[in-house]
């Protein structure tokens, strides 16, 4: 959409925040953790500086996701997701001690509870239609709603649930409307679903959750080439973000910045105004 007005209507039907002229933009940790000398305090006010809405986290201890949160309330900010490991194990999908707590914690927040299910030997195969995965995972979307929480499937290369495909199918055999899917345009690209983002996009409807975009290439297939600053590559990333808007999207839209060299700040200031011209703003 080229229009200001335009994109302030469709901000306003798909309830998304909007900073300014621009749809909000969130900043996955992986493009600022652990980068840098700064504190997480001067990170936080770099986010605002620049107009992110706010972050995505990694981690299961409630009592750092709590802190995390007072620092980011304090600054007008909203953890958009979480990202929790749930590995299977010989006697099951393996839940995190605390996750009640945790899940108290997010709650309040609106905070997307983010799967990520590695693989291993105990991993069922057939995935969506191996009976004691769909019910651990029904248990957890069940559990989680009662804390007025949502679970998405993170699709990650080389996971139990590696592409956008295989997290559809078993949000579908979940069947319960706290389940859902982040589509994930780098994995997305690397499991080979690059021509079809828009269509999967649609395919996912009210299952998708968390919308993550970054810059890459259409061609890619090294992690350089496939999670770079947005308006870098030359995948059309814009059809992505409108493909989302045609379903009545309504969840938080994350830059991925796992890998991206350079200064954290220079990148997610470049981020920014990439997104800004993308979204027709100034």
């Amino acid at each position: 959409m080229r229009r200001i007005g335009a994109v302030l209507v469709c901000a306003a039907v798909c309830g998304l925040r909007v900073w300014g002229d621009t749809p909000a933009l969130y900043a996955m940790d992986t493009a600022f953790e652990g980068k840098g000398t700064q504190t997480l305090d001067e990170k936080l006010d770099a986010l605002v500086s620049m107009g992110y809405a706010g972050m995505c986290g990694t981690g299961d201890d409630p009592a750092a996701v709590r802190a995390l949160i007072g620092k980011l309330e304090s600054r007008k900010l909203k953890l958009a997701a979480q990202y929790v490991a749930f590995p299977f194990a010989k006697e099951g999908l393996q839940i995190p001690a605390k996750l009640d707590e945790l899940l108290a914690v997010l709650g309040p927040q609106g905070t997307v509870l983010w799967a990520y299910v590695p693989d291993g030997p105990d991993a069922p195969k057939e995935k969506d239609k191996a009976p004691a995965a769909v019910a651990a995972f029904k248990a957890l979307a069940q559990r989680a709603s009662a804390k007025g929480v949502k679970v998405a499937l993170y699709p990650h290369a080389g996971f139990w649930i590696s592409s956008t495909d295989e997290a559809l199918r078993l949000a579908q055999a979940v069947n319960e409307p706290a389940f859902g899917v982040s589509f994930n345009l780098c994995h997305a690209l690397k499991a080979g679903e690059g021509e079809r983002a828009e269509a999967l996009i649609k395919a996912l409807g009210p299952k998708l959750f968390v919308l993550q975009v970054n810059g890459a290439d259409k061609a890619g297939t090294e992690w350089n080439t496939l999670i770079q600053p947005l308006g870098k590559g030359d995948f059309d990333v814009g059809a992505v973000v409108r493909a989302a808007r045609t379903v009545g999207w309504a969840g938080p839209i994350v830059f991925q910045g796992y890998g991206i060299g350079g200064d954290w700040r220079d990148v997610l200031r470049d981020t920014m105004a990439a997104w800004r011209q993308l979204m027709g703003g100034k």
